[in-house]
């Protein structure tokens, strides 16, 4: 593992416990009877804790040269990214389907912009992840984005919670925090001439997110969209 990237394990600790500080507070109002939160929202959130731990533990098993366990794990993951990218579907069809009777559908239609894309971009830089394996560096960059995805929400809920932030806003400045990340982590490889076209690609998603997100209104992605709830939400046949 390159020197720089040693201490990854006690970096995703602390986003661990940074996302479980912050939605935390969203449980903790519901306790002990969990009302008006579904068996979804649960799995949801089950998969995205498990994707993190598995994040911690990885880059501790190669610091430790336990490369058996480490690709065990890996193994592993060929699963868990399946079910967590189901899950975020069935948030957002649940989501969908509850707002439709409270909003309208142009808004309701926006609203997809903030998951299905992350969706399709965790999956997309997993698939990469995967892919480069055999390219450890290329592999751990990756997998660095996936993380950085995962704390997008995390920040979003922070600075809504804390910061007393409208929630367009809050996942405005949430996006653009991990904009800046990014670019930095992109600085940093371009200076070390390491391998920086993880990052850029990331880049490109997010900044893709980010407009998707401020034009949620725009015919373009009501088009999209609204074809995605159509055909997924409404008529395809999944629990909810």
């Amino acid at each position: 593992m390159e020197s720089a990237y040693k201490n990854l394990g006690y970096f995703f600790i602390i986003l661990f416990v940074f996302v479980i500080w912050v939605f935390s507070k969203s449980y903790i109002k519901i306790l002990p009877v969990f009302k008006d939160v579904s068996f979804v929202y649960h799995f949801h959130g089950t998969m995205l804790l498990s994707w993190m731990l598995l994040l911690i533990i990885q880059p501790f098993l190669i610091r430790y040269k336990k490369y058996k366990w480490h690709k065990f794990l890996g193994k592993v993951s060929y699963i868990l990214v399946p079910l967590i990218v189901v899950s975020i579907f069935l948030v957002s069809k649940e989501k969908y389907i509850r707002l439709s009777s409270s909003i309208s559908k142009e808004e309701n239609i926006g609203m997809i912009a903030l998951n299905i894309p992350g969706m399709v971009y965790f999956a997309v830089l997993y698939l990469l992840a995967m892919i480069n394996r055999k390219n450890s560096a290329s592999h751990m960059r990756y997998m660095i984005a996936t993380a950085l995805l995962v704390f997008g929400p995390a920040a979003g809920r922070a600075l809504e919670f804390y910061g007393s932030l409208s929630f367009d806003r809050s996942v405005f400045y949430s996006v653009l925090i991990i904009e800046i990340l990014t670019l930095g982590l992109i600085i940093y490889d371009l200076i070390k001439k390491a391998p920086f076209r993880p990052y850029l690609l990331t880049m490109l998603f997010l900044f893709a997110f980010h407009i998707t997100w401020l034009y949620k209104s725009a015919p373009w992605w009501q088009q999209i969209g609204g074809f995605f709830a159509d055909h997924f939400f409404l008529s395809f046949l999944f629990i909810h």
